[in-house]
């Protein structure tokens, strides 16, 4: 996962315990040893200093300086934490592949849990930073999405016009208005298309997008972010998809040289200034809207 916190500061982390740190748009990246060899699955900030990061066996990570030195918590168990988001400076939320959503408003000390599903993942859990209704949070299942307008206290599933085929993955707010989108994929492995909805927070239904273009390229669409008027998506065989935030048409960027896996997950600090990372350490990073050339080469964190 990636998270910027200025147009030239972010934070990534991934497998073996790697915490990565920029603070010049990419261009050197300070690796933090967290030990354990855990596999962080997200990381978000609540602010430029405050910032949480989850993973596998309940680990957790809390940083009050940018990012610069974390503390941890280890533990040993089942459950990992999927996913995890601020709905203000010291709110903050996590979900786990067992059905629960935790969250904590003392900045991650102490939390308190709600259970969305008896069995089965909460994959995605994120709020708006809009100032008309900061709020509004959405939790992501494999079947369905919950919806919360009051930070947490109750939350009500949404009819999603998922099928058996399909896998939700992740949802973003956009940044400029009321629109919600979830990306993820459907079909079997070999032939997986990407999946994209869209609503307004105030809709109480979703409606499936068009693929974007060309259609003949299989995909799985692996995370989405949505800064001012313009969306992103980040998925398999190193696809990034853009469209306009009322998504008429969303296309294909052209492909960057040397990417062959997937691309996990992408985060904007602005309309052109933005993060995607992907496996085996691949690191993309534009500051002109994802505009690049075919042979573009991108960077390689250190491997597994």
């Amino acid at each position: 996962d990636v998270t910027m916190l200025d147009s030239t500061t972010a934070v990534a982390v991934g497998y073996n315990g790697v915490i990565l740190r920029t603070t010049n748009a990419g261009q050197t990246w300070v690796m933090i040893d967290s030990g354990g060899g855990v596999r962080w699955n997200a990381v978000a900030f609540g602010n430029a200093r405050n910032g949480f990061a989850v993973g596998d066996g309940l680990a957790s990570a809390r940083t009050t300086d940018g990012g610069e030195t974390w503390s941890y918590s280890f533990y040993t168990g089942p459950v990992n934490l999927l996913s995890v988001a601020y709905a203000g400076e010291n709110v903050i939320f996590t979900a786990d592949d067992s059905g629960w959503v935790l969250k904590s408003t003392d900045g991650g000390y102490k939390w308190n849990a709600s259970r969305l599903l008896d069995n089965g993942p909460v994959r995605c859990v994120f709020f708006s930073n809009a100032a008309y209704d900061y709020f509004a949070g959405y939790a992501i299942t494999p079947w369905s999405a919950f919806k919360t307008t009051d930070t947490g206290q109750t939350w009500v599933e949404e009819r999603v016009p998922f099928t058996r085929s399909d896998v939700p993955l992740r949802g973003s707010f956009s940044s400029s208005n009321d629109q919600v989108f979830i990306v993820g994929y459907w079909g079997i492995p070999s032939s997986q298309q990407p999946l994209i909805l869209q609503k307004s927070a105030a809709d109480t239904s979703w409606q499936v997008c068009a693929p974007p273009t060309p259609l003949s390229m299989p995909c799985a669409l692996q995370d989405i972010d949505a800064p001012g008027g313009y969306v992103y998506a980040c998925g398999s065989k190193g696809v990034i998809a853009t469209t306009n935030v009322i998504a008429a048409t969303w296309r294909y960027t052209p492909y960057v040289a040397g990417i062959t896996g997937s691309l996990n997950a992408v985060d904007f600090f602005d309309m052109l200034r933005g993060f995607a990372v992907g496996d085996s350490g691949v690191i993309l990073y534009t500051d002109n809207g994802g505009v690049m050339s075919v042979g573009e080469e991108p960077d390689i964190m250190p491997k597994e």
